[in-house]
């Protein structure tokens, strides 16, 4: 039976190698050399059998190619890819969609406006200033309530679906943007945990901001399985939740993809 080699993280990666395909398939090119593995596969453990039996059938050379773990990969290729994964993430929207140049003039001048409005008004009479405030207040408030009150009595034709075997239904990738959440990432853990879903359909991306250390290292006391990949956002502006996220989403392998908040608790069914 043929050796397979493991990678050790030296030689590196090609320098045209593509970041966000290397991450989505798991397998990256390695700097020419005249001897040793060409290339980096990381299988997920639904591919090991696929390739132990290219392997063995001699349709790939043992010796052309060295594996490593999907969570090991991600991390090299994260670590010495950053700015282009950033890149890519960020430039999905224009800019002029985005915070990430700040506030545009217009809205600079607005707010200069609406804030000189307020204190001509405070000075003029604070009373007046004082009940158009709680005014504007009350309408964002009640516009949420009722909001949320429609979406809760909103009803449709209830739909029944069929039962699928657990080979036929569609993978998930959950996506949790965590920033200063050691005190509740445990919990989050367990309950993704306690899903009723095969395991083995669940691509889990833990976001955290790369100076985050202490939420790092609760992630790593945890010692998570598989289908958990922590992805740290490179320093960078706005460290907004949809920037983590956008960073997230540029590797995502489910069909499906939902979003959770670090305080959330899934139900189980």
């Amino acid at each position: 039976m043929p050796v397979l080699l493991w990678y050790p993280g030296t030689p590196p990666f090609a320098r045209a190698f593509d970041a966000i395909k290397g991450l989505r398939c798991g397998v990256a090119p390695l700097e020419p050399r005249t001897v040793g593995p060409r290339m980096v596969i990381a299988p997920r453990a639904e591919f090991v059998p696929r390739l132990i039996e290219a392997t063995n059938t001699g349709v790939i050379r043992s010796g052309s190619f060295a594996v490593t773990s999907p969570q090991r990969f991600a991390s090299l290729v994260r670590a010495y890819n950053s700015q282009e994964l950033l890149d890519v993430a960020l430039d999905r929207l224009p800019a002029s969609l985005t915070a990430r140049e700040g506030m545009a003039g217009l809205q600079i001048a607005a707010i200069g406006a609406a804030a000189t409005s307020a204190l001509v008004l405070g000075v003029a009479d604070f009373d007046v200033l004082e009940a158009v405030s709680l005014g504007i207040l009350w309408l964002i408030f009640s516009a949420s309530v009722m909001l949320r009150s429609m979406a809760a009595v909103a009803s449709g034709a209830e739909i029944r679906t069929s039962e699928l075997a657990d080979d036929e239904l569609p993978s998930y990738t959950g996506v949790v943007a965590l920033y200063r959440e050691t005190s509740v990432v445990e919990e989050l853990v367990k309950a993704i945990d306690a899903l009723d879903y095969p395991k083995g359909k669940l691509d889990i991306k833990l976001v955290v901001e790369q100076r985050d250390f202490e939420t790092l290292g609760r992630i790593v006391d945890l010692r998570l399985p598989a289908r958990y990949e922590v992805v740290v956002a490179p320093l960078g502006k706005p460290q907004t939740k949809p920037r983590a996220l956008n960073i997230a989403l540029s590797t995502t392998r489910g069909e499906l993809v939902v979003v959770y908040d670090a305080e959330d608790t899934p139900a189980p069914d």
